[in-house]
C-alpha cells in the first residue's frame, strides 16, 4: 500500500474516530503484540478557495 500521508487517517476501532495528524504512535501505549491500527483512505485532497 502507497498512498500520499495527505489521503489516509489512522484510527484504533475499524468505525472510531480518525487520530490526530501530531500524534505519535508510540505515545498511544499500544501493546507489542496483538495492537490494530486502521487506515481509512480519504482520497485525493484539493484545495480550493472561495
Amino acid at each position: 500500500l502507497s498512498l500520499p500521508v495527505n489521503q489516509i487517517a489512522l484510527r484504533l476501532d475499524a468505525k472510531g474516530k480518525n487520530l490526530k495528524d501530531d500524534l505519535v504512535v508510540l505515545d498511544l501505549n499500544l501493546p507489542s503484540k496483538g495492537a490494530h491500527l486502521y487506515i481509512r483512505v480519504l482520497g485525493p485532497q484539493i484545495g480550493w478557495k472561495t
